[in-house]
């Protein structure tokens, strides 16, 4: 439904034509819709009934197309991981035979790279250049902000500045208000080691809790979409990321 009102979402007055949901972030919209094509994936391979593949798979194309409208260059990525988890998951590739999770991976792969042939208009301009920067190491400047961090741990190292600290912190090093786009760098900044500790525990707890239970096939894509994007989403922005786990 979200992808849908996604696609559906006037984008005159936005900037580069990328699609929203009110205010909300598109990188964290596009990185919501990746788990949920993850788990539409998982529901292909793991149903037996045609109609019940024909709507994960149908779902899986949905999902796609608002994540590349959301003109999220981290969305892009994710969505690539999201194949790869399909063909390199022992539990995905084993729950009906691996053959069918090889064919899945080379209709979606073939379907990525005919849509970057094509370039439809639907899609904003800036996910083209997802791979240009990536091998240019610029991720849109993120790499500087995780500098200005850095340098300035004297102030933040190792207790942390409290919680929702992020925006003055960048005001104070920077001169303008921002997110640090790196929920590792959020976590160091707001709560110091000590938070950075009880995160990395909070987040093996619920895995090894998850795991020998009935959902754990969809906790893991989730979890490994949710931790690789924390490379350059701050996901603790909104405070809801410790609630989730």
């Amino acid at each position: 439904v979200a992808s849908v009102f996604v696609l559906r979402a006037d984008t005159s007055l936005e900037i580069e034509g990328r699609a929203s949901l009110s205010a909300s972030d598109q990188n964290l919209i596009s990185l919501s819709l990746c788990v949920a094509a993850a788990w539409s994936l998982r529901l292909f391979l793991t149903r037996s009934r045609t109609w019940q593949k024909s709507a994960a798979l149908a779902s899986v194309f949905v999902l796609a197309a608002g994540v590349l409208r959301t003109g999220s260059r981290t969305g892009a990525l994710a969505l690539i991981i999201v194949i790869l988890l399909v063909v390199l998951s022992d539990e995905w590739s084993q729950s009906k035979n691996r053959t069918q999770a090889w064919l899945l991976a080379g209709v979606l792969g073939g379907v990525v790279i005919l849509v970057a042939l094509q370039r439809p208009a639907f899609i904003p301009e800036r996910v083209w250049s997802t791979f240009d920067s990536v091998s240019s190491g610029d991720l849109s400047k993120r790499q500087d902000l995780w500098r200005f961090a850095a340098d300035a741990s004297d102030v933040w190292f190792p207790r942390g500045l409290g919680v929702g600290s992020t925006y003055d912190f960048m005001w104070m090093v920077t001169g303008f208000p921002s997110s640090l786009h790196n929920t590792y760098f959020t976590l160091g900044v707001e709560l110091g080691v000590i938070g950075l500790l009880t995160f990395t525990v909070v987040v093996i707890s619920a895995l090894l809790s998850a795991r020998g239970m009935p959902y754990f096939g969809f906790v893991l894509p989730a979890a490994i979409l949710a931790l690789g994007c924390s490379t350059t989403l701050s996901l603790d922005d909104s405070k809801t990321l410790w609630f989730v786990l």
